[in-house]
């Protein structure tokens, strides 16, 4: 049914799998498979690297990280402090601040 499974995600825009299900006519577990197909991971996983991707970037031009916290979608900066640390093995601040030596 489906060959090619592309998906694009901004900060303002939650995917709804629900949402993408119906209008494809598939069910949930359909696009989770087909999702893990294309991908190779399910979509939280994939959801979370961009998020991190997009963190990352947001450091490397010098931003704050309670404003890359809001700009990544995180409704809390404590849950986005242990993602990013589980994620890149450093505290925020620590990207902060190598972001920051690296941009003077």
């Amino acid at each position: 049914k489906i060959t090619n499974l592309s998906l694009l995600v901004s900060q303002d825009f939650v995917i709804q799998s629900e949402w993408f299900a119906k209008n494809l006519k598939i069910s949930e577990r359909q696009l989770e498979l087909l999702f893990r197909q294309q991908t190779g991971m399910n979509p939280k996983a994939w959801l979370r690297d961009q998020r991190m991707i997009y963190a990352k970037e947001l450091f490397d031009r010098g931003m704050h990280k309670r404003l890359v916290s809001t700009i990544t979608g995180f409704k809390s900066y404590n849950h986005f402090a242990s993602e990013v640390s589980q994620y890149f093995g450093q505290q925020p601040k620590e990207l902060e601040k190598a972001s920051k030596a690296v941009v003077s």
